[in-house]
């Protein structure tokens, strides 16, 4: 009996000592939780909304993105300072047109979008680009386009043959300068062209031969000049 009894002491001693220990320790967890695991939920919690507002956000900006206009293809260069300029972009928005980083026209897109409206340009390139505009709101600029504007007769040279010249060879070199990137013509024949020189090879008439020679730069300026030969066999 006596050894029974201890026995059942011995265990009742152990279960308090670990009723106790687990009594601290849950108390170790409450202070724990207690201390840090309130704010960590605060804090998440208004993370989490700080997170939802943001999406909220970007999604309204998302909504009220302005596309920029396009605009339709330009000629490179041209000899009218006045040019159309049209395009597309949403309907019943306003487009303003900058020439040379100034802005210059607005116009209001039509029902489908399109747009249309006149410049007027400097002599030089042009730089053309443009935004789409609602209400206080403006889109990003559009691709560029230059233009350049020229005027006035492109350069033109004829070095061979000289005016009025006789000659008893059948075929001639007509040959000259002009500026880089001109078309030229002789009698309406394409010249060949290397850099600033042309040359063609032009069979003539017995008697007298009127030689045309034109010059045509990349804006639509046209000049001309003529020529006689006399070929005598």
């Amino acid at each position: 009996m006596s050894k029974r009894s201890r026995f059942y002491k011995n265990l009742e001693k152990k279960s308090q000592k670990t009723l106790i220990l687990s009594s601290l320790g849950i108390i170790f967890i409450l202070i724990i939780l207690f201390k840090f695991g309130i704010p960590f939920l605060s804090n998440l919690s208004f993370n989490v909304e700080k997170l939802t507002a943001k999406n909220t956000n970007n999604t309204q900006g998302t909504a009220e993105y302005l596309s920029p206009p396009i605009l339709n293809p330009l000629p490179q260069a041209t000899n009218s300072a006045s040019l159309k300029v049209s395009g597309q972009t949403a309907s019943g928005k306003n487009v303003a047109i900058y020439l040379n980083g100034q802005k210059t026209f607005e116009e209001r897109s039509d029902s489908s979008g399109e747009f249309s409206l006149g410049i007027r340009l400097t002599e030089g390139e042009n730089l053309i680009k443009a935004k789409t505009l609602d209400n206080g709101k403006s889109s990003e600029f559009s691709d560029t386009i230059s233009v350049v504007f020229k005027k006035g007769e492109p350069k033109l040279e004829i070095e061979n043959p000289p005016n009025d010249a006789k000659v008893s060879s059948k075929e001639i070199i007509v040959k000259g300068k002009t500026d880089e990137g001109n078309r030229v013509t002789i009698n309406g024949y394409w010249a060949l062209i290397e850099g600033e020189s042309f040359s063609y090879a032009l069979s003539l008439n017995e008697g007298e031969n009127e030689i045309n020679v034109a010059a045509e730069d990349d804006a639509g300026n046209k000049v001309e000049k003529k020529i006689k030969v006399i070929y005598s066999p």
